[in-house]
């Protein structure tokens, strides 16, 4: 039985992306399910819609005049680490949370900066080294700053997986005692009353449908992932469609003429319910450099549907339990993804397998149990 709000700690999640991707979508589906803490939200404009529904008291961080987060210039820091503090003034919550770290950082410092009383804790999402590997990057200083910042000084850092984990422990120096686990959850239920809705776009009929649904983002390898499909579709007949928004979207469709693909390749945008779309794909797809997760792959196992995922660190292997229920191919390998593809495809046999499969490894992704040891962590901190 829930508790009342009077008796319920106040916890303030700080949610400062202004596009709707995998850390977005799960922190909604972890604020739902919360049971012990009182959830209260600061969210940028851009996302107003994809959190109201949850009914809960929300701060726009806009209204207070931040800018994008990323956007790290004095004046907009200083502007974030205000507005945190109006908030936290207002609300009193006993523990703050930074989703990602840039909003890890600034709820970090700013419960340091004006003694707000609260217990900190931050959130990372992915491994860090392998994104500044692939940006073929150092961190800089001020990136090093940060994260040193955010490990040595949150009371806790969440992340999504082992993998993630001991990335961040082995490489970027995060004290092992301040760093926990708590697996992504996913809202089995949820998401299979949501698929029996009527699809939000129309799609070709009579082909096998090869679905992603993901941040249109560098690292998701959308060069590997339209290769792949061009080497597919010149064996036989099929549709690709990418469900989802973000900076590459233009780039995609000039790769996309390119290969010719023009009437083969279906682009969504952002979908607020692409559950009807997931749920009738003959394989779900992922081609991304590195996952902390995979919030998708782990939606699609929900749903039962065959997968095939690049085998990037540190994510996919752990969440697919390295290939038992999905196929991992190399990261790249656009020749290997077709191949996979092909293979679910020409033996529905195969497919069948990687289906029960997957259905058998939803049931232990519950977003009850991420939820409980959520709630279990919160009220701890708050002192309940």
């Amino acid at each position: 039985m829930r508790e009342t709000s009077e008796r319920r700690p106040r916890v303030l999640f700080v949610v400062a992306s202004a596009v709707v991707g995998g850390a977005e979508t799960q922190t909604a589906h972890l604020l739902r399910h919360l049971r012990r803490v009182e959830p209260v939200l600061m969210i940028r404009a851009a996302t107003r819609d994809h959190f109201q529904p949850l009914g809960l008291p929300t701060y726009v961080a806009d209204d207070f005049g931040c800018g994008e987060i990323l956007h790290r210039s004095p004046g907009n820091v200083w502007k974030y680490l205000r507005a945190i503090r109006a908030v936290a003034r207002a609300e009193r919550p006993r523990v703050l949370v930074g989703i990602m770290e840039t909003a890890s950082f600034h709820v970090t410092f700013a419960n340091e900066l004006f003694r707000l009383g609260a217990a900190a804790v931050s959130t990372i999402r992915g491994p860090m080294s392998t994104f500044f590997a692939f940006c073929r990057r150092r961190p800089s200083p001020g990136e090093r700053f940060l994260l040193w910042y955010v490990f040595r000084r949150s009371r806790l850092v969440v992340v999504p997986s082992r993998g993630v984990r001991d990335d961040l422990v082995e490489h970027l120096g995060a004290r092992d005692d301040r760093v926990i686990v708590i697996l992504n959850g996913v809202d089995v239920d949820r998401i299979r009353a949501l698929a029996r809705a009527p699809r939000p776009v129309a799609l070709p009929k009579n082909c096998p449908w090869l679905v992603t649904a993901c941040r249109l983002s560098p690292e998701k390898d959308f060069a590997t992932l339209l290769d792949a499909f061009r080497l597919l579709r010149a064996t036989r007949r099929a549709t690709l469609i990418i469900v989802g928004d973000g900076p590459m979207r233009a780039e995609i469709l000039t790769r996309v003429e390119h290969h010719g693909l023009d009437g083969d390749v279906v682009l969504t945008g952002f979908l607020p319910n692409p559950f009807p779309v997931l749920a009738a794909a003959d394989v779900v797809l992922s081609t991304s450099r590195f996952e902390g997760f995979g919030n998708t792959l782990a939606e699609a196992l929900a749903l039962g549907r065959p997968v095939v995922a690049t085998d990037a660190p540190v994510g996919s292997r752990e969440l697919l339990e390295g290939g038992r229920c999905g196929r991992l191919v190399a990261v790249g390998d656009a020749g290997a993804v077709a191949r996979a593809c092909l293979d679910i495809l020409d033996e529905p046999a195969a497919g069948a397998r990687l289906s029960e499969a997957a259905l058998e490894r939803a049931e232990t992704l519950s977003i009850t149990r991420t939820a409980a040891a959520w709630d279990e962590m919160l009220a701890a901190l708050a002192g309940r």
